[in-house]
């Protein structure tokens, strides 16, 4: 694969992705250019990363053989517009802005192009993420390999199709978020029994993580996990009952589903 790469926004993900990338040799630091308007970002960029940097979208596009897409998605289609001058041809793009469909960017672009929509999530922030990846199948190796390689470096990776975008944008994109939440309100409940805040985030938080490693050091199903602390007649299964016969589990799905039917309205509406 040629080598340059140029990040069309340079944001927390896409620094999340330049990190990920340098700190596991996918990609050399001479291999990246960031792009963004803000010439703070850049200064920042440029000495904690050792890449290149410009505020020339146009420039930076027709340099580069890969082409990240990481802005908003509210400014997307301007930036479209721009580099769409460049001459796309045979370069690959990646876009990994939130509600954006290939088909969308495709009919601004034009359709002879080798487009890649990830649906990357927030812990890639911390190199624990999972990115969605939906490619067309006439990629080349090296291509895929290149992606798989820049993804993997912040994280899990699962390859699909892009009808499926927004069912994962409704487990794994907002999933962070109603983790934190759960987590917020344990703590709030340790609050209100007697404990300081201090001492109820502190327990909140490493029984957390503790079971986060757990669930994914084991085999076991979520079920038999649940069993392991919940013996019968004790506390556990005290706080569990509270939670069936207030519908938690139903609350929770329902939370997903709204996700889900947000994810398609905003698919339709860009």
């Amino acid at each position: 694969m040629p080598s340059q790469v140029a990040f069309i926004g340079a944001g927390k993900m896409a620094e999340a992705l330049i990190k990920g990338a340098v700190d596991t040799r996918a990609l050399l630091p001479a291999d990246i250019i960031a792009v963004d308007i803000d010439n703070k970002r850049l200064e920042y960029i440029e000495k904690t990363y050792g890449v290149t940097t410009s505020n020339d979208n146009i420039e930076a596009a027709r340099q580069a053989k890969t082409i990240i897409l990481a802005v908003k998605p509210q400014v997307i289609d301007s930036v479209l517009e721009n580099i769409r001058t460049a001459g796309l041809s045979g370069k690959l793009i990646i876009s990994i802005a939130a509600g954006v469909t290939t088909k969308h960017i495709l009919a601004i672009l034009g359709s002879e192009l080798n487009l890649v929509r990830v649906m990357p999530n927030a812990p890639a922030l911390v190199s624990r993420g999972i990115s969605a990846i939906a490619a067309p199948p006439n990629l080349s190796e090296a291509e895929q390999g290149l992606i798989d390689k820049i993804f993997r470096s912040v994280g899990e990776v699962v390859f699909l199709d892009e009808s499926l975008i927004n069912q994962v944008t409704a487990i794994s994109g907002s999933g962070p978020a109603y983790f934190f939440y759960f987590v917020k309100t344990l703590i709030q409940a340790g609050v209100d029994i007697g404990l300081t805040k201090k001492v109820a985030t502190q327990l909140a938080k490493a029984t957390i993580m503790g079971a986060a490693v757990m669930l994914d050091a084991t085999e076991l199903e979520t079920e038999e996990l649940i069993a392991m602390v919940a013996s019968k007649g004790g506390t556990t299964e005290a706080a569990l009952k509270e939670f069936d016969q207030s519908g938690v589990s139903d609350t929770i799905a329902q939370g997903v589903f709204a996700a889900f039917k947000r994810a398609q309205e905003l698919d339709e509406n860009v």
